[in-house]
C-alpha cells in the first residue's frame, strides 16, 4: 500500500466532503472537526456517488436511497429507504439488494498536506 497526496487541509473545510480520483479509485474525503476520513465514493447499495450526498455529523447520507454510513469506521448505520412500492417487481428486486459497509482508507496529514493510503 502506498500513500498519495490528494489535497491541502484548507481544500476541505470542516463539515464538508470532496471527491478525488486516484487511478481507478473514486475516494471521498470528509473533514469532521478537523480530522480527515477517506472512503470509497460509491454507495455499496446501488453505486450512487456519495460525494453528492449529505454529511451529517459523522455520517454520510446517500443521495439516492438515504442509506447512512459512519465515515470514521465505514459501518452502515441505516439501511436504504426504497421508495418504489414493493408490489412492483422493481421494488421487490431493489429491496433485496444487500447494503454493505463502506471501504475506508487510512489518511495522514503532514504539514498541511493530506495523504490517502491505497
Amino acid at each position: 500500500m502506498a500513500y498519495t497526496r490528494i489535497a491541502e487541509v484548507e481544500d476541505i473545510p470542516e463539515g464538508m466532503m470532496k471527491k478525488f480520483d486516484i487511478g481507478d479509485l473514486e475516494i471521498t474525503v470528509a473533514n469532521i472537526e478537523g480530522n480527515f476520513y477517506a472512503f470509497e465514493d460509491r454507495c455499496p447499495h446501488m453505486n450512487s456517488p456519495l460525494h453528492q450526498g449529505k454529511l451529517e455529523g459523522r455520517e454520510v447520507v446517500c443521495p439516492f436511497h438515504k442509506a447512512r454510513f459512519d465515515v470514521t469506521t465505514g459501518k452502515k448505520t441505516a439501511n436504504p429507504r426504497i421508495l418504489v412500492p414493493k408490489a412492483l417487481k422493481m421494488g421487490a428486486i431493489m429491496a433485496g439488494i444487500r447494503t454493505h459497509d463502506l471501504v475506508v482508507h487510512n489518511v495522514k496529514v503532514e504539514n498541511s498536506d493530506i495523504y490517502i493510503e491505497h
